[in-house]
């Protein structure tokens, strides 16, 4: 053994022990998994060729692993109750315990090409190896570096902020509040459940109606609206551990420091209250264990699982559901299954970094795992998904976002997915590039109401963002539905823009937020009377008003897909711009249209805007979604003949061009607009807030701002970097399109929440829930956040 090179790791050398680098096997399959030892990287048996042929290293460790399942303490009692779950986390005592296994582990020396298995003896090795070999042995693995930095090993909801009243004014001579015996003190309201004190006053009030049934009417927040006093605790929770507090202003659960002194302002002792209700946390819980492994619900209905090539689910590794949802999808475009399936081998054997680094390496592995089917096998519990987590680590390092373990928005993931694939396209042997497969352009008219001049320009895009109308009260309905509708599936519920943002059936003061457990017993589901937008009929002209809070029959607004699209190419009044002909303020006349017809289209429906007062909201509407989609109609002419067009110039006095308001840039940036996107608003803007507002959430002249028709850093960087428009490649054809697949979203924030992928295979909806995988029987199209269209002459 004294010819092996190996290389002993030091203290935080990174060590891929967990799994091939190359595919999903780990150390449970046949042979194991061999630990390179000169340069720490594991491969299976079928790779470890190929790892020599790169690096010439001969040397491993070998590592199996052979787990037994250990009865639990109530497996052998069919009468014993389970035991209970008091912490929303999982593999921690009191939390969701995965299943016990007695694991055990055999390790040996190995060298290539005979890779016989040799013992870890001293005599056998020399001292010099089998430090080595030990060191590895102990190391931590790269991935189990990445749960507890991300915490993806538990489930633990986001950590509440304290709240921004801790100094909380509270009335003198204050109600005594008795420990015991609350109702709700709105006239005729017989509530005794469910119950808010308001630390303000110390009116009792309940909370809103939850679905499934049950909880309040909503007075606890009618209180707020006429007094605005922001803080309440439910009754039900207090205890000497803390109490739920929801801060109305802040349409958040929050922490308050100061609780004890501010229940005892109302004669209520902490130390001495005992929990009677079910806390957030608790029926977050509560929901949770009701979803099955084997078994995902649309309207009642126990769905057949599925398995084998395509039918590959992903384990969400802790908030990672957006980027399992938007992966899922992208495989079904034959440009990414020729590129990193078909030309798989070839990216693992041109590999020049270490195989972790490389994008295109970690995602030819995750494409291929979704597709081979090995790892999708309904006779092998250890095969029902792949743990992408080295794709994870890889594409969001160097984004803090992306890199926390932070719920995120599924189309700016994948803007910033889609900006990886183009970065890294030369590091592929492909004539095109993947992104030209969605990449389509925009033909912008833009005209100048003073002078009467007007310009032409073509913008690249990857993704058409639609507003959805955010006046429902001036907007015409095209038409409503029911909310407890039997077409409607209630496993990706619609959630109230008024809501905090909380997944799952939460019984707060400010609302429900999220899905709720369906009465049956199993998965995700609204009871018949839970409350949602209501929509009625104005007697006078029939246009649709929209109220909150209200208990009775229930009415989603539906908005048209198409009249969105029909929107988007009117011709839009942009009052107080900066004329890119005279240089002076006046106003403008800005068109959009179609200049090429992608083979592939994502369509985004702008749920996610911002209430009267800044904040997030997401609107709860049902999109009327085509299967067929003729999009000819929107495709530009370009100039017409007779037409005065002038390019945009620049002023030739450029010291006196306007800038941007510090102070202006800083609200929009704490808005969540990008930086340079607000610099751009606030300059065309003249520094009107109320105006750049507009400007971003319609998408601006340069459609930059954080919607619009496809506004995004990622086309901007495209627009501005690109040297010449001839390096953008687009395709084009005939705007016919079919529907192939939608992301749905349950939350009511683009941060908070779950995604939900399904697609269209030949005639079957298939829906991907993270690693469930099922044949959907009443797919949630009206639901749909992100949709995929496929152009029809390409495969018809």
């Amino acid at each position: 053994m004294d010819e092996i090179a190996y290389v002993a790791p030091e203290r935080g050398s990174t060590i891929y022990k967990d799994e091939c680098v190359f595919c999903f096997d780990s150390p449970e399959f046949e042979h194991g998994l061999y630990i390179c030892l000169v340069c720490h990287v594991g491969v299976c048996r079928n790779h470890v060729v190929m790892h020599v042929a790169r690096t010439d290293h001969v040397g491993y460790l070998n590592l199996i692993r052979e787990k037994k399942l250990l009865l639990d303490d109530n497996d052998d009692d069919d009468a014993a109750p389970p035991k209970q779950i008091t912490k929303l986390a999982i593999g921690v005592e009191s939390g969701f315990l995965e299943k016990r296994y007695e694991v055990r582990e055999r390790w040996a020396v190995s060298v290539y090409p005979q890779l016989e298995l040799v013992p870890l003896f001293e005599s056998t090795l020399g001292p010099g190896l089998l430090y080595c070999c030990k060191a590895i042995m102990e190391a931590e693995s790269a991935y189990r570096l990445l749960e507890v930095q991300s915490q993806a090993g538990t489930w633990d909801g986001t950590m509440l902020k304290n709240t921004i009243h801790t100094n909380l004014f509270q009335v003198d001579n204050p109600p005594k509040i008795p420990p015991s015996g609350w109702r709700c003190q709105a006239e005729g309201c017989d509530k005794i459940d469910n119950l808010w004190l308001n630390l303000t006053d110390g009116m009792i009030f309940c909370g809103r109606k939850l679905w499934g049934g049950g909880g309040g009417n909503n007075h606890s927040m009618d209180h707020y609206c006429k007094t605005g006093y922001p803080l309440s605790v439910k009754l039900g929770t207090i205890s000497s551990n803390g109490a739920d507090v929801f801060s109305y202003d802040e349409d958040d659960l929050v922490n308050d420091p100061q609780l004890e002194k501010h229940l005892k302002h109302f004669g209520i002792d902490l130390a001495v209250m005992e929990k009677t209700e079910k806390s957030m946390i608790e029926l977050e819980l509560d929901f949770n264990q009701k979803w099955e492994f084997h078994e995902i619900q649309e309207e009642g209905n126990k769905l057949t699982p599925v398995y084998g090539p395509g039918y590959t689910g992903m384990v969400n590794m802790g908030n990672s559901c957006y980027l399992n949802s938007v992966i899922q999808a992208l495989v079904i475009i034959p440009d990414i299954v020729r590129v990193y399936w078909d030309g798989a081998d070839r990216i693992f054997q041109n590999c020049s970094l270490v195989p972790c680094d490389d994008f295109n390496v970690q995602f030819a592995k995750v494409v291929s795992g979704l597709l081979s089917g090995r790892y999708s096998r309904a006779d092998m519990e250890d095969r029902r998904g792949i743990r992408p987590a080295a794709f994870r680590l890889l594409i969001n390092r160097g984004n803090a976002e992306f890199a926390s373990n932070r719920q995120q928005d599924v189309e700016e993931f994948m803007r910033y997915l889609f900006e990886r694939l183009e970065q890294n396209k030369r590091g592929i042997d492909c004539v095109e590039d993947v992104v030209s497969a969605w990449r389509f352009s925009l033909e912008e008219k833009l005209t100048c109401l003073e002078s009467g001049n007007v310009s032409y320009k073509q913008r690249p895009e990857v993704i058409l963002s639609l507003p959805v109308p955010l006046d429902l009260e001036q907007e015409q309905i095209d038409s409503t539905t029911l909310v407890n509708d039997e077409n409607r599936p209630p496993s990706v519920m619609g959630i109230l823009p008024d809501e905090p943002a909380q997944l799952a059936m939460m019984n707060g003061a400010g609302g429900v937020a999220g899905a709720g457990v369906d009465s049956s017993g199993g998965g995700s589901g609204a009871g018949n009377d839970a409350t949602e937008i209501v929509v009625t009929s104005s007697s006078n002209s029939g246009a649709a008003t929209v109220e909150t809070g209200v208990i009775g029959p229930k009415l989603r607004p539906t908005v048209s897909l198409m009249n969105c699209l029909k929107a988007l190419v009117e011709p839009e009044l942009l009052d107080n711009t900066k004329s890119p002909f005279t240089g002076r303020i006046s106003a403008m006349e800005k068109q959009l249209h179609f200049n090429t017809f992608p083979d592939w289209l994502w369509i985004q429906m702008k749920k996610f805007t911002f209430a009267p007062d800044w904040r997030p909201l997401k609107l709860d509407v049902s999109i009327a979604v085509p299967d067929l989609l003729d999009m000819n109609e929107f495709r530009g002419s370009g100039p017409h003949v007779g037409k005065l067009t002038m390019e945009y110039t620049k002023d030739s006095d450029d010291e006196q061009q306007p800038s941007a308001k510090p102070e202006l840039v800083s609200q929009l940036i704490d808005m969540g607009f990008a930086e340079s996107d607000v610099r751009t608003a606030l300059i065309e803007t003249a520094n009107n807030l109320e105006i750049a507002v507009q400007w971003l959430l319609s998408g601006g002249v340069d459609g930059q701002g954080s919607g619009g028709a496809g506004g995004g850093s990622f086309n901007s960087r495209l627009s501005n970097d690109a040297p010449s428009s001839t390096e953008v490649q687009f395709r084009d054809g005939d705007g016919l399109y079919r529907l192939r697949g939608f992301i749905s979203h349950i939350g009511s924030s683009a941060h908070t929440g779950h995604y939900v992928c399904h697609l269209l295979k030949g005639d079957q909806w298939i829906i991907y829930n993270d690693e469930k995988v099922a044949l959907s029987e009443k797919p949630p199209k009206d639901l749909g956040y992100v949709f995929l269209y496929e152009r029809i002459s390409t495969t018809d």
